[in-house]
């Protein structure tokens, strides 16, 4: 963080280092290093990540411009690359989400639900 605040820049990110610089970006209301943060999440984007990108996206929703897209981004991403949901559901990032942000964890599912099934009626 501070060597976002003395630079501009974000160099020499990782996943697990991005999501916890957004985590710092929210809490002190730097808005510029959230977005940086939540567009390298978003270029970065894993089935390890994905769970943990939405939460602490969720609590920094009212700081980051434009959210509600990127969580239909994280929402697509979610049913399109996720194989097996149910193993999602034993990760400890979406335990977190499911007892932090139930509403969020039930559209997710919801999501995943649909999805799941507009993809079986095509191959009927």
């Amino acid at each position: 963080m501070l060597k976002y605040a003395y630079t501009g820049k974000t160099e020499d990110l990782a996943p697990s280092l991005a999501s916890d610089l957004l985590f710092v970006a929210n809490k002190y209301q730097i808005g510029c290093l959230a977005a940086a943060c939540i567009k390298y999440l978003m270029r970065n984007m894993s089935m390890k990540n994905v769970t943990n990108v939405l939460l602490i996206g969720d609590f920094a929703s009212a700081d980051v411009k434009n959210f509600a897209e990127k969580k239909d981004f994280l929402k697509d991403f979610l049913c399109n690359k996720c194989t097996d949901f149910s193993a999602l559901e034993k990760t400890k990032d979406w335990i977190s989400l499911k007892n932090n942000k139930p509403a969020l964890a039930l559209e997710i599912f919801s999501a995943n639900v649909k999805s799941q099934e507009q993809k079986l009626k095509m191959r009927i």
